[in-house]
């Protein structure tokens, strides 16, 4: 069984510099963790930036290629995807002896994938995300969402043919089968679809000691005995990151004066919703508590992670959640939104809180800022959760099982 393997990603870079969000660290990490199982993964994408056209992401093992196609402020349209799909079958015909399966990344990249499998090769598409639960979480909040009806369509038949489909959350696979089959899926379809958790990386993401955390307490000039209220990730509208900031003044007017003068509130990431936000901020009468710390990663992405007391997911939907695994992994309890979809999931009410305004918000960050041993508590099972479910070796194992039973699958219909 050769075990080169083509990934196509139609929207993301795996390359940390070309991050859009979560499926970038996805793709980097996975496909280091699956290499040091034997798996050779060459990734192809468009030309995000002024990179070279190839780049080494795990030594020996993973390469970035990408390919000369044109970028367009949004690509994910039938024609842009059209010219990607175009040139990864170029590509792959000049290279067709080489791999024995190909794995389409995000619903944009499934007319490469399903391209190639035309060709012969065994196919395996993952929806990182789905369109319809998103609008459906939108509407409930009478919140303005593009439809999209021809990208719903798209999900669906992508799903249907494929050789294999890989969801990244149980919540994912059960508003698909309600969203998009009305409950009634094919059971030919549903068999092809494997569920394999997100994964965190538990030896980075890990709690801090006590002298650690002075340490940080003094680079980021915080008050003493902090409390941290921390958000990472993009600063779009789907995040929804002004719900957390008007959770703010609620609980400030539970706290004495001296106990407000503790609480911070660390922003870091980037995206379209900055002036607005920083707006909001400004209104609410903020500026002294909100630091903004933009898109960052590395060491000083991690410290946010680990600074905070209380990790907030505000967003209005999910299909995972990256930034709540990477929180609990901290060893911190996290807040959601009541229908975000993944988050509630991942928390599972062990580790941290499901809220459906900010002034639920606000009372479940009091009990935490009162209650230290709480905080602890609840932080230390959400890394017993991290450690035995979220970790990037089980999802290596879960898909390196995948892989070998979509290929044999195919050795055996086309042996004589």
């Amino acid at each position: 069984m050769k075990k080169k393997v083509l990934w196509v990603c139609h929207w993301e870079s795996p390359y940390s510099d070309e991050w859009k969000g979560g499926m970038g660290k996805y793709m980097h990490t996975l496909s280091g963790e699956l290499s040091k199982t034997g798996f050779q993964i060459d990734i192809l994408t468009p030309n995000f930036s002024q990179y070279p056209s190839q780049q080494i992401l795990h030594p020996n093992r993973v390469r970035l290629i990408r390919l000369d196609v044109p970028i367009e402020e949004d690509i994910r349209n039938p024609r842009d995807m059209k010219k990607f799909s175009d040139s990864v079958v170029d590509y792959f015909e000049r290279n067709q002896d080489e791999y024995s399966l190909v794995h389409a990344h995000y619903w944009s990249s499934h007319m490469a994938g399903e391209a190639l499998s035309q060709r012969g090769i065994p196919y395996i598409l993952q929806l990182h995300q789905l369109d319809k639960p998103m609008r459906v979480a939108f509407q409930k909040l009478d919140l303005e969402y593009k439809l999209n009806e021809w990208r719903h369509e798209t999900e669906r038949t992508a799903v249907e043919n494929a050789d294999r489909t890989i969801f990244v959350s149980n919540t994912q696979l059960n508003e698909f089968v309600r969203y998009y089959f009305n409950q009634d899926i094919p059971k030919s379809t549903l068999e092809k679809i494997n569920v394999v958790l997100n994964g965190v990386d538990v030896k980075n993401f890990r709690p801090l000691n006590s002298s650690q955390s002075h340490v940080l307490q003094r680079k980021y000039d915080l008050p003493e005995n902090p409390f941290v209220i921390g958000y990472c990730g993009r600063l779009d509208n789907d995040k929804a990151v002004d719900r957390m900031f008007y959770s703010i003044p609620l609980l400030l007017d539970k706290l004495s004066e001296s106990e407000r003068e503790r609480v911070k509130v660390m922003v870091t990431g980037k995206g379209n919703d900055v002036r607005y936000l920083e707006k909001v901020v400004r209104s609410l009468g903020l500026k002294k508590k909100v630091q903004f710390y933009g898109y960052q990663t590395g060491r000083d992405l991690l410290e946010k992670f680990q600074i905070s007391d209380v990790g907030i997911v505000p967003s209005i939907h999910e299909t995972f959640g990256l930034s709540a695994v990477e929180f609990m992994s901290c060893g911190e309890p996290v807040i959601v939104f009541k229908d975000s979809g993944g988050p509630e999931e991942i928390v599972n009410g062990t580790a941290g809180n499901v809220v459906d305004s900010p002034e639920q918000m606000a009372d479940v960050l009091q009990n935490y800022f009162r209650d230290s041993e709480l905080r602890k508590k609840i932080g230390e099972d959400g890394r017993k959760r991290c450690l035995q479910l979220y970790n990037w070796k089980n999802v290596a194992k879960e898909t390196k099982k995948i892989y070998e039973e979509v290929i044999d699958s195919k050795i055996k219909s086309t042996s004589p």
